[in-house]
């Protein structure tokens, strides 16, 4: 029987590495709004994470999955010049968040 505290121990590695992998809407969403002050308009950060999280969840083809996941983290790491301008990762009218 495996003890305890190696059980835990294996579950927190778990939910660490699969947390890693999963990008975060609502930082991508203060990065976007706030940090950079891209605006829209009656469109909060709220809105921008529900918006995010159903553009994550919305495909079910793994390649599109991983490409909304790189979007989102493009988004969150790019800087708020290239954002404002418009870069590969970020484009209103392709990203419905």
């Amino acid at each position: 029987m495996v003890p305890l505290v190696a059980r835990f121990a294996a579950l927190a590695a778990i939910v660490l590495l699969t947390a890693g992998c999963a990008p975060d809407c609502r930082n991508a969403c203060r990065h976007l709004l706030q940090d950079c002050g891209i605006e829209r308009t009656d469109w909060g950060i709220d809105d921008c994470t529900s918006g995010c999280n159903d553009y994550l969840t919305h495909y079910e083809d793994d390649w599109q999955k991983e490409e909304s996941r790189r979007g989102v983290r493009c988004v969150a790491n790019a800087s708020c010049e290239d954002l404002r301008s418009g870069t590969p990762c970020y484009d209103e009218a392709i990203y419905i968040w």
